[in-house]
This record gives C-alpha cells, structure tokens and sequence, in this order.
C-alpha cells in the first residue's frame, strides 16, 4: 500500500491483520458525529454524549472478531443507544431505592437520628464492605451493579459477558454470603 492511501474499510478485514488501525479510522471517522446524534437525541446528559460515545468504541474494541458485524457504524449507533438507555434505566431504579436504603438504617428522616441507630448503621456497613472485599471480583462486581446501580440481571450479564444464570448466581449468592456475615 502506497503512503497517503487508506484501504477501505470491511468488515472481511481480519483484524488481528488490522489491529487497533480499523478501531482508529472509524473513530476519526464516526466520533464527532456519534456525539452529535447522542446529544441532539438525549441532551447533554447524564451520561454526557462524550462519554457515550467513548463507550460504543470501547464495546467495539472488546469484540474478539469484527467480521461478524455487518455495518460496525450502525454497531456503534445501536451500542451507544443502548449504553444510554441502560445509564437512564439505572438512574431511575438508584432514585427509588434510595428512599428504601434510608428508612432501612434511619428510621426517622430528619438530621437528628438516634446515636444508636446510627452507630447501627455504620457497623452494619462496614462490616458489608468488609465481606465484599472478600468476595471474586465478578461476584463482587455483579452484586454492586445490581443492588447500587439498580442495573438487570440481562444488562450485568452483557457488561461482564457472562451468562445470565451465572450472573444470578453470583447475585443470590453474594446475597446469601452478606446476610450469613451479618447474622453473626
């Protein structure tokens, strides 16, 4: 190939051949206007448009074959689309728990809560934090993304790539682990 001559890009490119050379052309090619669609669909965020777009490549790059995605425009359109529906998903669900999270340690809404449900409360969260240290990773991880980010089994499963009866699993198990620790 001559200097100056860029090859065309396919989606037959083999891209272990291609590396992060194809991932570069589409992202010199596409990100403005990916963060134009974003913004002129959902404002300016939260999740702000840049940051979108930064996440439809970043699903791109973790592919391990690009040959099997027809249009990889339309992959990053539909990956950003569903990056933010899942972000404003996850909003949603984090305002209605967090009226349950304080009437579990706070009985009362007001700044002046008892000393000893306070003191409840914080041992009962250190001692969570203590047992999610000590948990895998992905346990760990899929346990935090559903309880305090309010994300589905589904939308955790695709993030990780995992299945979703495993990442059930990891959840109810984690669950279980935390409630036994708390126990004693």
């Amino acid at each position: 190939m001559s200097v100056g001559i860029k090859k065309p890009i396919t989606t037959n490119d083999d891209p272990k051949d291609l590396g992060d050379e194809l991932i570069e052309r589409l992202y010199g090619k596409h990100f403005e206007s990916l963060v134009r669609f974003i913004r002129t669909k959902y404002g300016e965020g939260p999740p702000h448009p840049e940051d979108v777009a930064q996440q439809a490549f970043l699903k791109l790059t973790e592919r391990r074959k690009l040959s099997d995605i027809n249009n990889l425009p339309a992959f990053l359109w539909r990956s950003a689309q569903n990056y933010v529906s899942s972000e404003k998903r996850a909003q949603a669900t984090q305002v209605r728990r967090a009226p349950d999270v304080e009437s579990q340690f706070f009985s009362e809404k007001s700044s002046q809560n008892p000393p000893d449900h306070v003191f409840y409360a914080k041992t009962q969260i250190k001692k969570i934090n203590l047992k999610l240290g000590k948990m895998p990773a992905t346990r760990r991880r899929a346990f935090l993304l559903n309880r305090v980010e309010g994300m589905s089994h589904s939308e955790i499963a695709e993030l990780l790539g995992l299945s979703r009866p495993t990442v059930t699993k990891h959840i109810a198990r984690a669950s279980a682990e935390i409630e036994q620790f708390l126990d004693h």
